[in-house]
């Protein structure tokens, strides 16, 4: 069967009569999370003096050290997210009021890596090749992270805004205004609903680099050019 139950009709006439707009259905509203990758070549115009240098203190980062505790190559992971919101306007009533609703939700995760080769391996073509690939391990695990919590992020986004009270209707001369507000408060609190989520994404991330920087790991890559793990021991 399907009709209104004698309830609903009830409670939408009150909102009516209180100036407030009933929320549509949810299955209405287009929840979109994705993840841009904005990757960008390595920057190998630093020594390795200089890597370590700067990046040496950063816990954040993850890096490949050579055998005598030097960064040969790093991988600085940053993390922004961006929200867009697209909004449907009905008339409310017989006078100028208007009611906003929601129409589609956009969180984008953006990745922008920092990916550092140090230039005294320019020219060792093996090196170079092995430190970039072990780089890529690092953005490889980053983006898996990412990737395996998107389906949290959407639902946590999802029970938010299907969770809102009624909003009050507005002036139509006033929508543009209605709209910035709305907007602001939304991705306020949606960003403050996702703080448990991104504390937990980024142990996550901090376990998965850690199981690839390890001695082990950094022995198996040196050992792929031939006379290079010997000599550095040296």
């Amino acid at each position: 069967m399907f009709g209104l139950h004698p309830a609903a009709l009830s409670a939408a006439y009150i909102l009516a009569s209180m100036g407030q707009c009933a929320p549509p259905s949810w299955t209405q509203v287009d929840i979109d999370v994705q993840m841009e990758y904005a990757q960008s070549p390595p920057d190998d115009s630093l020594t390795v003096e200089q890597i370590t240098s700067k990046f040496g203190n950063d816990t954040a980062s993850t890096f490949a050290a050579d055998s005598k505790a030097k960064i040969a190559g790093l991988t600085s992971s940053n993390y922004r997210w961006q929200m867009q919101e697209w909004f449907t306007a009905k008339r409310y009533g017989s006078g100028n009021d208007v009611c906003m609703f929601m129409k589609k939700v956009q969180y984008k995760i953006i990745y922008s890596p920092e990916v550092y080769i140090a230039s005294d391996y320019k020219k060792i073509g093996c090196t170079y090749s092995v430190i970039a690939t072990h780089e890529k391990r690092h953005t490889d695990a980053d983006t898996q992270t990412i990737t395996d919590y998107i389906p949290e992020i959407r639902s946590v986004i999802q029970n938010y805004f299907r969770n809102l009270p009624p909003q009050e209707a507005f002036d139509e001369n006033d929508m543009k205004n209605q709209e910035l507000r709305m907007m602001k408060a939304y991705r306020e609190s949606v960003q403050e609903s996702m703080k448990p989520i991104w504390d937990r994404l980024y142990q996550t991330r901090d376990q998965r680099q850690a199981a690839i920087d390890t001695p082990q790991n950094y022995k198996r890559d040196w050992a792929l050019c031939p006379g290079l793990w010997a000599e550095s021991q040296r």
